[in-house]
């Protein structure tokens, strides 16, 4: 995989076997390129892989640590879309009928007994059942490290992502943490990349600096 970065005079490789970590300590261009990682749009970083961009939608962006939930909306709604296409297939098919059935005649039922004049769908939706039974992903995780970890892998499993962004990792966590977390994307074929405002002789990896004036330093 490579990076095309506006102030690199031709794309850099991106080691698989390591953490890749863009230092720019002027705090304007960091600003724009963490406003580009965590917001989207066009900027001028990009990556590549087989002379094609990247799908941004295959890139995960990690930057708010304390905010990542693994029941969010966007991991629900694909759990409850496949639930539903295999309830409609296979041996599970006939259940689903069974099952609509006598949840939509227990509703009628239910209604009738009211003063109101209500209806109902033709039909019971599967992912609102699903919903309203309240199944969701359970998260074992307790650090925050772990829940990480729990994230990367579920983000990566569902959307096929193989390239993993931070926004300062190194501000939160220790050189054994990240070594942990590394590790863990390395074992699932994950690119790691990471975009820092200061350097430090505890970050390892594959470093790509650039000082106040915006110059590299090798």
């Amino acid at each position: 995989m490579m990076l095309s970065y506006s102030l690199l005079t031709e794309p850099c490789v991106l080691q698989r076997d390591t953490v890749n970590t863009l230092i720019v300590e002027n705090v304007t261009q960091y600003r724009k390129i963490a406003e580009q990682m965590i917001l989207g749009g066009d900027g001028n970083i990009c990556f590549f892989e087989n002379e094609e961009e990247v799908d941004k939608k295959k890139i995960l962006v990690i930057h708010d640590y304390f905010c990542l939930n693994l029941n969010d909306r966007k991991f629900l709604n694909r759990i409850y879309a496949q639930l539903d296409e295999e309830a409609q297939s296979g041996e599970m098919m006939l259940k689903t009928v069974t099952i609509q059935s006598v949840i939509a005649q227990y509703l009628e039922e239910l209604m009738f007994q009211t003063d109101y004049n209500i209806v109902m769908e033709e039909e019971v939706n599967l992912q609102e059942l699903f919903k309203a039974a309240g199944i969701h992903i359970y998260q074992e995780g307790e650090s925050l490290m772990n829940k990480i970890v729990d994230y990367i892998g579920l983000y990566t499993q569902m959307f096929f992502s193989r390239l993993v962004v931070f926004v300062g990792l190194w501000e939160m966590f220790t050189p054994e943490e990240i070594t942990k977390i590394f590790r863990y994307c390395e074992l699932n074929k994950h690119y790691v990349f990471d975009v820092e405002r200061r350097d430090g002789q505890e970050i390892f990896g594959n470093k790509i600096l650039f000082d106040e004036d915006l110059c590299r330093v090798i």
